[in-house]
C-alpha cells in the first residue's frame, strides 16, 4: 500500500522542485534586469572638464616654447569642446535608445539607429582629436615627439590612456 502512495508523491515532489527552480531563475532574471535598469538610469560620473592639470604636467616635461605651447593649448581646447559636444549628443541618443527599449514593443531599427549615430559621433570625435593631436605633434622636436609617444605607450593613467586612444584610431 505504501508503494502507490510513494509513486503518487513523486510527481508532486518533482512538480514542486521544477516550480521552485523556475521561481528562483525568474527572480534572478528580474534582479539582473532591475540592476541593469538601475545602473542605466544613474548618471555617469562627470568627466573632468579641466584637462589642464593632467596634460600640463606632460607639457612641463616637454619644455614647450611659445609656438608649441599655443599648439598645445589649441589641442586642449579642441579636446574640451569636442568632448563636451560628444557627451551632450551621445547622452541624448543613448537616453532615446533606453526609452525605446522600455516600450512593450521596442523598434529594433530605431534602437540600432540611435546607437549607430552615437558610434558615428564617437568616431568623428576621435578623428577630430587625432587631427588636433597631430597638429600639436608637428610643432615638436623629434625628441619631444618621442617623449609624447613613449608616454602614451608605456605609462598608466588617464592621460596616457587618452593619448593612446587618440593615436590608435
Amino acid at each position: 500500500m505504501s508503494a502507490p502512495s510513494d509513486a503518487a508523491a513523486r510527481p508532486v515532489s518533482r512538480r514542486r522542485t521544477w516550480l521552485y527552480l523556475s521561481l528562483i531563475v525568474n527572480l534572478c532574471l528580474l534582479g539582473f534586469i532591475g540592476g541593469m535598469l538601475w545602473h542605466g538610469h544613474r548618471p555617469p560620473p562627470p568627466p573632468p572638464e579641466n584637462l589642464g592639470p593632467q596634460f600640463q604636467r606632460l607639457a612641463g616635461d616637454l619644455h614647450l616654447d611659445a609656438t608649441q605651447r599655443a599648439a598645445f593649448n589649441r589641442f586642449l581646447d579642441v579636446a574640451r569642446k569636442q568632448g563636451r559636444s560628444l557627451r551632450e549628443q551621445n547622452e541624448t541618443l543613448v537616453n532615446s535608445a533606453w526609452e525605446e527599449l522600455a516600450k512593450p514593443q521596442p523598434d529594433e531599427t530605431r534602437v540600432s539607429g540611435f546607437l549607430d549615430k552615437a558610434s558615428d559621433n564617437r568616431h568623428a570625435f576621435q578623428s577630430e582629436m587625432g587631427k588636433a593631436l597631430r597638429g600639436f605633434l608637428t610643432t615638436l622636436s623629434p625628441e619631444q615627439r618621442a617623449k609624447v609617444i613613449d608616454f602614451a605607450r608605456n605609462r598608466q593613467g588617464n592621460t596616457a590612456q587618452r593619448l593612446r586612444r587618440i593615436l590608435m584610431q
